[in-house]
């Protein structure tokens, strides 16, 4: 069975939100969702493309591990589920911190499971890029200041002197032809 949506990014509205196990076990977050844009990478500027919306309902699967339970919180807190106790999680619990109804950004990949191509759904995480304070981009020029200033001089000269070739580039010579005896 082909996956019905492509890989990307969509637009998704949050149907539901369930605590549960896995058969092998282990505790998982549950969150459901209606897709109903998609991001159109076709143009020069990001941009949104709107879906049917009779699509069927999706749900990606937070499996909640030692190694994986800061990744869990971390995609909860960026659908806006921010609680400090696991009850709350559950859409059931009397003190639901509700995503249900928001409008949130999920991605959509492929993967193989079972021998079949399946959509696997993820909430994508903001990276945490952090900028440099003026102190940090002076210490970076002191230690590599010099090697800008070297590319830069080296750029200059590329662009003021013709292009020669380089030893060795090209096809090669035709080698002569060996003496025959006749």
């Amino acid at each position: 069975m082909l996956p019905h949506y492509a890989a990307g990014n969509y637009g998704v509205i949050i149907t539901a939100q369930r605590l549960s196990k896995t058969t092998n076990g282990h505790y998982q977050v549950l969150v459901s969702f209606r897709p109903y844009s998609v991001e159109d990478l076709t143009g020069p500027e990001k941009a949104w493309a709107g879906l049917p919306g009779d699509d069927p309902e999706r749900t990606t699967y937070m499996v909640i591990t030692e190694k994986s339970v800061g990744y869990v919180c971390r995609k909860l807190t960026q659908i806006g589920i921010t609680v400090s106790d696991w009850e709350h999680v559950d859409q059931d619990s009397p003190h639901c911190c509700s995503a249900i109804g928001k409008k949130v950004l999920m991605k959509c990949e492929h993967s193989m499971y079972k021998e079949e191509m399946r959509e696997q759904w993820e909430v994508p995480l903001e990276s945490e890029i952090k900028p440099l304070d003026a102190m940090e981009v002076s210490e970076l020029n002191a230690l590599y200041g010099a090697a800008l200033k070297g590319a830069q001089v080296v750029a200059q000269q590329a662009e003021q002197e013709p292009a020669q070739p380089a030893q060795g580039d090209g096809p090669p010579e035709p080698e002569e032809p060996p003496d025959l005896p006749w």
